[in-house]
């Protein structure tokens, strides 16, 4: 599961689009090496390629309509 995560967050998407990938925070973890918190906080990860990638930011959930405007 983590070698098929890790592909997906590794690989570029054609270019004007995004990739979402729905996750619990325990394979967050296993895959970036910390606990993301809280539950339903938004990582922004940039693929690197060849099973790498680098993490950019995270959003919770306290933030989200702040984006909207």
């Amino acid at each position: 599961m983590i070698a098929a995560t890790r592909r997906l967050v590794s690989t570029a998407v054609p270019p004007g689009t995004n990739r979402l990938i729905v996750a619990h925070a325990p394979n967050m973890a296993d895959l970036m090496g910390y606990f993301v918190k809280p539950e339903g906080t938004v990582v922004v990860i940039r693929p690197k390629g060849v099973d790498k990638f680098e993490y950019l930011a995270s959003i919770p959930p306290t933030l989200w309509q702040q984006l909207l405007k």
